[in-house]
């Protein structure tokens, strides 16, 4: 069943185009399968924060007297700005997600940057496939919500794999999404059912026969993938094989949030180096063309969100002021960002010197 949301400020809102900073007070929290809860939080005064279905907030955690930051998709609608939710899977030894499970309480507040990423349906037109695994659901429920909020009856096939009816996140949701949107197709496939579990839909792990025989269509469609590492890779391979064009392809991916990494090793005497400035923290440092401009900035504790690393999330996203860069991403900027001198940090390295508005 979708979330009861309360009702909103009707002037109280804060646009969040870049990533800000959020206090968040958690107002409720719901079992969604036997080991997977959605904890739903308010900002402070219940001041609305504008998102696009898809993204995800970086989360500060005190646990055990740490500081830990965690990726969470948003995993309620787009159109109850007023309320974000995440859901969240226990992991075993997963350190945020038993300390959440354990400890966590309605009323207690959290830190958070947001909203960040690329993985959104903004500007795509046409037939869609979400393609999720486990608790890569989370991103897709928030679009499925945002659909059903709007009433935008999308043509969509929506594939999801769960290891076993009891662990299908949302899975009460799933038949409400299909009533409220008739051209949209929801498939659960079990990848282990448990026997005796009365279980009749599709089984079996991610394949190109499986896929084939539920979505003949793909070729034609825009495919957007979340789950495990090796789920999303072999996701890629199947639609690349089927005639899925690399530019309709979406991926989410966010790992731990890291604030600072170790220094790459010393430049070699061939390479070239060139200067780098961060306009708006009026720090100067010196970057070889074999390093990126994100890890030039953490070098001198310069502050760019990050989370994947590989170019896919957008999170890193700045404006470059003056200068050429190189830049090999994974599909997390747009080509039209790219024309108004946007980069990912990430994954861009310099071949001039450069002004970055950071």
């Amino acid at each position: 069943m979708d979330m009861d949301i309360a009702v909103e400020p009707a002037e109280a809102r804060v646009n969040v185009g870049e990533a800000e900073s959020l206090k968040l007070v958690c107002r409720s929290i719901r079992q969604e399968s036997r080991n997977a809860k959605t904890y739903v939080f308010g900002t402070e005064g219940d001041v609305r924060v504008l998102f696009r279905a898809g993204q995800f907030l970086n989360i500060t955690f005190g646990v055990n007297g740490q500081e830990a930051v965690r990726s969470y998709s948003i995993s309620s609608s787009a159109s109850h700005g007023a309320r974000l939710a995440i859901t969240v899977k226990r992991i075993p030894n997963g350190t945020v997600s038993n300390w959440l499970f354990d400890n966590l309480r309605v009323g207690d507040r959290v830190r958070a940057e947001g909203p960040l990423g690329a993985f959104t349906d903004e500007e795509i037109e046409g037939p869609l496939v979400f393609l999720s695994a486990g608790s890569g659901v989370t991103p897709v429920a928030a679009m499925m919500r945002t659909y059903v909020d709007l009433c935008d009856d999308r043509d969509v096939v929506f594939l999801h794999f769960s290891r076993s009816p009891e662990d299908t996140i949302f899975a009460a949701d799933f038949s409400a999404w299909a009533r409220a949107l008739p051209r949209a197709r929801i498939i659960v496939v079990a990848t282990n059912p448990s026997f005796g579990s009365g279980w009749v839909g599709p089984t079996g792990r991610i394949s190109q026969g499986l896929v084939s025989a539920l979505i003949p269509d793909i070729a034609g469609r825009t495919v957007f993938a979340c789950g495990p590492e090796g789920f999303m890779q072999t996701a890629r391979e199947i639609a690349e094989r089927m005639g899925v064009p690399a530019d309709r392809f979406f991926q989410e991916s966010f790992v731990t949030f890291v604030t600072k990494v170790a220094e790459d090793a010393h430049e070699g005497p061939s390479e070239k180096a060139y200067e780098v400035r961060f306009a708006k923290s009026g720090s100067t440092t010196t970057c070889s063309e074999t390093k990126s401009i994100l890890k030039a900035a953490q070098a001198i504790n310069v502050k760019i969100q990050t989370s994947c690393g590989k170019g896919i999330c957008g999170t890193c996203r700045v404006k470059l002021t003056s200068g050429t860069v190189t830049m090999t991403h994974g599909g997390g900027i747009k080509q039209r960002e790219i024309d108004q001198g946007y980069i990912l940090a990430c994954c861009s390295k310099p071949t001039s010197d450069l002004v970055v508005d950071r």
